[in-house]
Protein backbone atom coordinates (compact mmCIF):
# COMPACT_ATOMS: atom_id res chain seq x y z
CA UNK A 1 0.00 0.00 0.00
CA UNK A 2 1.64 3.44 -1.07
CA UNK A 3 0.98 6.60 0.74
CA UNK A 4 2.09 10.12 0.98
CA UNK A 5 4.08 12.08 3.41
CA UNK A 6 2.69 14.49 5.25
CA UNK A 7 5.34 15.84 7.30
CA UNK A 8 3.70 19.41 7.70
CA UNK A 9 0.25 17.61 9.36
CA UNK A 10 2.86 15.25 11.46
CA UNK A 11 4.79 18.42 12.61
CA UNK A 12 1.48 19.67 14.11
CA UNK A 13 -0.34 16.81 15.34
CA UNK A 14 3.49 16.02 17.33
CA UNK A 15 3.36 19.62 18.83
CA UNK A 16 0.05 19.48 19.96
CA UNK A 17 0.08 15.96 21.78
CA UNK A 18 3.27 17.78 22.85
CA UNK A 19 2.22 20.46 24.52
CA UNK A 20 -0.89 18.32 26.04
CA UNK A 21 1.59 16.18 27.57
CA UNK A 22 3.13 18.73 28.92
CA UNK A 23 0.17 20.58 30.49
CA UNK A 24 -0.99 17.58 32.58
CA UNK A 25 0.46 16.75 35.89
CA UNK A 26 2.23 13.52 36.30
CA UNK A 27 -0.47 12.16 38.12
CA UNK A 28 -3.15 12.29 35.25
CA UNK A 29 -0.70 11.29 32.75
CA UNK A 30 1.52 13.59 32.31
CA UNK A 31 5.28 13.03 31.07
CA UNK A 32 7.92 15.85 30.47
CA UNK A 33 10.45 13.82 29.01
CA UNK A 34 8.15 12.30 26.37
CA UNK A 35 6.47 15.91 25.67
CA UNK A 36 10.55 16.60 25.13
CA UNK A 37 11.22 13.78 22.83
CA UNK A 38 7.51 14.67 21.17
CA UNK A 39 8.73 18.69 20.96
CA UNK A 40 11.86 17.16 18.45
CA UNK A 41 10.11 14.62 16.64
CA UNK A 42 7.91 17.84 15.74
CA UNK A 43 11.00 19.88 14.62
CA UNK A 44 12.12 17.34 12.67
CA UNK A 45 8.93 16.62 11.14
CA UNK A 46 8.57 20.69 10.37
CA UNK A 47 11.79 20.56 9.12
CA UNK A 48 11.74 17.67 6.39
CA UNK A 49 8.03 19.67 5.79
CA UNK A 50 10.54 22.66 4.79
CA UNK A 51 12.29 20.17 2.02
CA UNK A 52 9.53 20.38 0.05
CA UNK A 53 9.50 24.02 -0.14
CA UNK A 54 12.94 24.98 -0.48
CA UNK A 55 14.37 24.20 -3.23
CA UNK A 56 17.78 24.11 -2.02
CA UNK A 57 16.58 21.06 0.66
CA UNK A 58 14.81 18.60 -1.99
CA UNK A 59 16.62 15.55 -2.26
CA UNK A 60 14.46 12.23 -2.66
CA UNK A 61 16.30 10.37 1.07
CA UNK A 62 15.86 12.95 3.08
CA UNK A 63 12.21 11.77 4.41
CA UNK A 64 14.49 8.60 6.28
CA UNK A 65 17.02 10.64 7.81
CA UNK A 66 16.82 11.46 11.27
CA UNK A 67 17.89 15.07 13.26
CA UNK A 68 21.62 15.20 13.26
CA UNK A 69 22.29 14.36 10.24
CA UNK A 70 19.19 15.56 8.76
CA UNK A 71 20.43 19.41 10.43
CA UNK A 72 24.21 18.70 8.20
CA UNK A 73 22.33 18.07 5.53
CA UNK A 74 20.17 21.46 5.67
CA UNK A 75 23.47 23.28 6.78
CA UNK A 76 25.31 22.01 3.59
CA UNK A 77 22.63 22.95 1.16
CA UNK A 78 21.59 26.88 2.35
CA UNK A 79 22.70 29.03 0.64
CA UNK A 80 19.54 31.35 -1.18
CA UNK A 81 18.82 34.12 1.02
CA UNK A 82 15.48 32.58 1.06
CA UNK A 83 17.04 29.87 3.56
CA UNK A 84 19.03 31.78 5.66
CA UNK A 85 16.36 32.12 8.33
CA UNK A 86 16.12 28.49 8.83
CA UNK A 87 20.40 28.51 8.48
CA UNK A 88 20.72 30.81 11.59
CA UNK A 89 18.08 28.83 13.31
CA UNK A 90 20.15 25.50 12.53
CA UNK A 91 23.51 26.90 13.47
CA UNK A 92 21.90 27.94 17.19
CA UNK A 93 20.67 24.45 17.50
CA UNK A 94 22.43 21.95 20.05
CA UNK A 95 22.94 18.48 17.82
Amino acid sequence: MSYTCDMKGAAARHLEAAKAMRAKPPSVGGHGATAGDLFGLAAECALKAMTVEVAELRHKDVTHTHFPELRAFARKRLRGRGGQALLRLLSRTVS
